[in-house]
């Protein structure tokens, strides 16, 4: 944990060459990402690179999380992220094929899925792909644990519906 506390130390300073440094080398001291530790020091490590904007390293390390085997809230975060890198590299069709990974993965009710789930419904509507967006949104309405959600997501499914269908809306 010294090491750990370390890195934290020197990102918290702004020292973010040294943090990095840092949560490598103990990365490689926990036995990489298959270690509870080392998989908290990559997810650390991510922040530092996205802030960075080294997305080229922020995906490597994803993948190592992802190569891992990790908890299933970890593969879901880290799938999540990876859609997200990839909209920050301006690779949009990455981003959705990514996040449509999402749709069958488990648990349902997860904040990373739900977030990636909004931003593929939105990503569909911008590419007119209406039948997809409105499953996506109804896969929200049904798996959202917010109330806020749900019902946004139900009206906006029922006003694609609506409108594929030519109904005005009511």
């Amino acid at each position: 944990p010294a090491q750990f506390n370390l890195a934290l130390a020197f990102k918290e300073l702004g020292q973010l060459d040294r943090a990095q440094e840092a949560f490598s080398r103990y990365v490689g001291m926990q036995g990489g990402a298959s270690s509870e530790a080392g998989r908290a020091a990559l997810w650390e490590l991510l922040t530092i690179q996205k802030d960075r904007k080294d997305f080229n390293a922020a995906m490597t390390t994803l993948e190592q999380i992802l190569d891992a085997k990790a908890s299933p809230e970890d593969v879901l975060e880290a799938t999540y992220q990876k859609g997200d890198v990839y909209l920050l590299m301006s690779q949009s069709d990455e981003a959705l094929r990514t996040w449509e990974g999402l749709i069958g993965m488990r648990p349902k009710q997860n904040a990373f899925r739900l977030q990636g789930l909004i931003k593929l419904g939105e990503a569909y509507e911008q590419r007119q792909e209406v039948s997809k967006a409105e499953e996506v949104y109804n896969d929200l309405a049904q798996n959202a644990t917010s109330a806020q959600v749900r019902d946004a997501a139900k009206q906006r499914a029922q006003g694609l519906k609506q409108a594929r269908q030519g109904k005005p809306k009511s």
